[in-house]
């Protein structure tokens, strides 16, 4: 996770260029385009970064 997108990994394939909403505790949706995939991991950008308080904000929130 950065403030910019995240890797992870999807029940379901996903394409490059995909669009997606993920959820994360205690937030609204995050929305953004898959970047890469490597069979069922992708990386994705999200279409707006955290700000930098907010990103903390989940960092610890999410925990090590």
């Amino acid at each position: 996770l950065s403030p910019q997108g995240c890797c992870f990994s999807s029940p379901i394939r996903l394409e490059r260029g995909d669009t997606i909403s993920l959820r994360l505790p205690h937030l609204e949706a995050i929305h953004g385009e898959v970047a890469w995939v490597q069979g069922f991991r992708a990386g994705v950008r999200f279409d707006q970064p955290f700000h930098p308080a907010v990103f903390d904000s989940v960092v610890r929130r999410l925990g090590p």
